[in-house]
């Protein structure tokens, strides 16, 4: 597990400030070009920089253990970016930087890049953010899908929150399958090989997530690698 530790830093602060200040007089829906391509969810946005421009109007709101937040995309400098705020404490955490898992500690360097450049990652990398409780525990977890527009490569982090930050509790991933979408039910995530009609589901289990293909394999870096 790869913990995601609160941002503390003045100036990514002063940041993401800017950036919700920026949508407050937006209207909360996201253009038509946007597509959704996580089923089985309920509470989502969705978000392009090349649609939706760098600073999105829309945002996710989430309760967990009775705390309220709030979860947003936006774009900075070379890099698209997911944070959550916890509203009543006010901190805010970065969860994605340049398309990838903010991290302080740990690598996730198995995973591939999606949806990126030499430069940073692409304005036409899209997202769905969503909530989900994938435990079974009553309080959801957020859910950052990501997909190169090319259809390249497609990837799914899940997260809890914890009350010391946000964990990193699985990521699926899908590279040169042709795969750019996925379903979710209960504790599962589910990505189709159209061209081998090959299930790959990931579900919930004692802290992680199992894999297992409908052709019983049981390594999903064959997805990517």
């Amino acid at each position: 597990m790869v913990k995601i530790a609160h941002i503390a830093v003045t100036i990514l602060t002063v940041l993401i400030d800017c950036f919700v200040a920026g949508a407050a007089d937006k209207t909360a829906a996201t253009k038509s070009q946007d597509e959704n391509f996580v089923s089985g969810i309920e509470n989502y946005i969705m978000y392009c920089p090349q649609n939706d421009g760098e600073n999105s109007s829309a945002k996710l709101s989430f309760a967990i253990g009775g705390s309220s937040f709030e979860a947003l995309a936006f774009y900075y400098q070379k890099g698209s970016c997911v944070s959550v705020n916890d509203l009543a404490s006010g901190q805010k955490t970065l969860l994605i930087e340049n398309g990838r898992i903010f991290q302080s500690a740990g690598s996730k360097a198995n995973y591939p890049n999606i949806g990126t450049a030499s430069d940073g990652s692409l304005k036409t990398t899209e997202y769905v953010i969503g909530s989900h409780d994938f435990t079974g525990d009553n309080s959801p977890e957020i859910l950052i899908a990501i997909r190169d527009k090319s259809g390249d490569g497609f990837i799914v982090n899940v997260m809890k929150y914890s009350g010391d930050g946000w964990t990193v509790i699985g990521q699926m991933a899908a590279v040169g399958k042709g795969i750019t979408s996925c379903r979710v039910f209960r504790q599962t995530v589910s990505f189709k090989d159209s061209a081998s009609s090959v299930m790959h589901t990931w579900t919930y289990h004692n802290g992680a997530f199992d894999y297992l293909a409908s052709n019983h394999g049981t390594d999903p870096t064959v997805l990517f690698k």
